[in-house]
């Protein structure tokens, strides 16, 4: 379930119980006076031949429909706008269920994945999906790379080169899940890689092989694949240099909203609360379409 929709949920179970239970509707929005109509009802009693008192409960139901309105609008709103409380991807590599493949994450392997930005983007996040059998959480770093092109690679094996445009470090636990970390970059149009790994950057030194996994998942959605730097001294005697792969983990960096966003949120909750106050003090109509209007005492 998407974060957003922890939001949302709870919203809706409190509003619709309102909307669609007569008797808890009107107990909340009617209000202690008293509405006088001038139709007998056809009561033969003389009391009630001119004027009738009742309480306001009949506007309740009456308005009903009313207020049904505006919370399914509210709900659609919030639904539609929720999203944009939260960050928006710029990219993510793959989604779905895990396969059997995959690309380990420790101080000697560093996964890396290319991505493309076709306009300046303010940069919140970053993340991926990890598998981690190293025993207990870790602490990883990402990293934000600039290149030149599609093919191109970091200028470092090691990532100590001035290409390197901003490090974060991000907590993986032991569920099989998505994990990111916040970082501060504004990325201009251009090509960049995202890199993972430990060792580096103040995060955790992990020496178990695999540790930390990115496994591939089911649905490809970047044309690009990904690659791993391979550092000196790695426990397999492999030489220091860049290995595409043909996996599919999945990467992912998410923006900052806009405010302007945010801006239209507020806006639209003022205007859905305006329009449910005025259908609360609406006049109402009695059953045969006679107007009912508010009356301080009752005249007799």
């Amino acid at each position: 379930m998407r974060r957003w929709a922890k939001g949302v949920i709870p919203t809706v179970a409190a509003i619709v119980p309102f909307a669609f239970i007569p008797q808890a509707s009107a107990l909340y929005f009617s209000t202690p006076r008293l509405l006088v109509s001038t139709e007998s009802f056809n009561e033969p009693s003389p009391s009630l031949s001119r004027v009738v008192a009742f309480p306001d409960l009949y506007r309740s139901h009456t308005n009903i429909k009313g207020k049904v309105i505006v919370v399914l609008s509210l709900l659609v709103f919030l639904l539609g706008a929720a999203p944009f409380a939260h960050a928006i991807f710029i990219f993510e590599t793959a989604t779905g269920n895990e396969l059997p493949t995959g690309l380990a994450l420790n101080n000697f392997f560093w996964p890396m994945h290319r991505f493309e930005i076709t306009s300046p983007v303010p940069l919140g996040s970053v993340g991926g999906f990890f598998t981690n059998d190293s025993g207990g959480q870790r602490t990883i770093f990402g990293a934000v790379v600039a290149l030149s092109g599609p093919i191109d690679f970091p200028n470092s094996l090691d990532l100590s080169t001035s290409d390197v445009l901003g490090v974060t470090l991000v907590n993986v636990g032991l569920a099989d899940s998505d994990y990111s970390g916040s970082i501060s970059l504004t990325l201009n149009p251009g090509w960049y890689t995202l890199a993972f790994g430990s060792g580096k950057f103040g995060a955790d030194s992990i020496v178990t092989v695999p540790g930390v996994i990115m496994p591939s998942l089911a649905m490809d959605l970047s044309p690009q694949l990904p690659f791993t730097a391979v550092q000196a001294d790695n426990p397999f005697g492999t030489p220091p240099q860049f290995i595409n792969q043909l996996t599919t983990p999945r990467f992912f960096a998410s923006a900052i909203p806009e405010p302007a966003a945010f801006l239209l949120l507020g806006f639209g909750l003022l205007a859905l609360a305006a329009v449910g106050r005025k259908t609360s003090f609406r006049n109402m109509e009695t059953r045969d379409g006679t107007d009912v209007f508010n009356a301080r005492q009752e005249t007799m």
